[in-house]
């Protein structure tokens, strides 16, 4: 009798570990670090902002690959008589920022943009756009007792969309850290916007002064003006201007192979979020 229990036993703990063997791991493992509900516990908090978000975190945009020799902004001035400007910017090399001044001749081939601040209702449904806020996920339960997730951008600081966009993705913004740049898509134009993130649509609310800029392709250099805010991408050069002033000799210069014209109307608040 004893024999045939134990064999009857055995036979019990073979069948439950076929059947265990045939289950995915996901099913295995569902019930782990999950509370009530089977709600995720801790790292999440009001919002939802656990282990999903940070899943989400490791989706965002990488930063832009190491840029040319000169990657600044600043005001350019024509060298009279020549094909040259002088380019005063400032030079950020970690905490300390020095003021610069360098030579600059536009290449030919050189792609020169012009920035426009823009409204909300001027963006286009399927726009790619880089968005500047935070990313919150809310549980919302309904009247039926299902749960549903809100997702909305808040604080949104600034958008900016166009060609030759070249956005500060390790950017951190003092009156909130926990805002950075997406690259997300318009999903929905109008008074409410709202955008795709990740195969999510999200709400976007905008933050108070908020800026939104498009910036377009000119068709050639002909644009540039003596005192324009630009920003300039290029390459050092042993070419320089002859001048009467002693001093110039010792100055850098640079063969510019991008060039923006930046909007004065966003030098004091955009363009130090988005530029590095």
């Amino acid at each position: 009798m004893r024999q045939l229990l134990a064999l009857g036993v055995a036979g019990l703990f073979a069948w439950s570990a076929a059947i265990a063997s045939d289950l995915p791991a996901p099913f295995l493992q569902q019930g782990k670090n999950k509370g009530p509900l089977g709600k995720q516990k801790g790292g999440g908090g009001k919002g939802g902002e656990g282990e999903k978000q940070s899943k989400k975190d490791d989706e965002s945009p990488s930063p832009p690959a190491p840029g040319r020799e000169l990657e600044s902004w600043g005001v350019i001035k024509e060298v009279k008589g020549t094909p040259f400007f002088t380019f005063d910017y400032t030079r950020v090399e970690g905490k300390k920022a020095t003021r610069q001044s360098a030579f600059v001749k536009v290449a030919d081939e050189a792609e020169v943009f012009t920035d426009k601040q823009v409204k909300p209702t001027d963006l286009k449904e399927g726009e790619s756009i880089w968005l500047l806020g935070k990313a919150v996920e809310n549980e919302v339960p309904s009247q039926t007792g299902i749960t549903g997730i809100d997702r909305q951008f808040q604080n949104v600081l600034a958008i900016a969309y166009g060609e030759g966009l070249r956005v500060n993705t390790g950017y951190k913004d003092t009156r909130d850290p926990k805002a950075r740049w997406f690259a997300v898509t318009v999903q929905k134009t109008g008074p409410s916007i709202s955008v795709k993130y990740s195969g999510e649509v999200y709400k976007v609310v905008m933050g108070k002064s908020a800026s939104i800029m498009h910036r377009e392709k000119e068709g050639d250099a002909k644009a540039l003006k003596s005192g324009a805010q630009v920003e300039i991408s290029g390459d050092k050069s042993e070419e320089k201007p002859e001048t009467k002033n002693a001093g110039d000799a010792k100055k850098s210069s640079f063969v510019a192979k991008k060039v923006a014209i930046l909007d004065r109307r966003l030098t004091g608040s955009l363009y130090p979020m988005m530029i590095e």
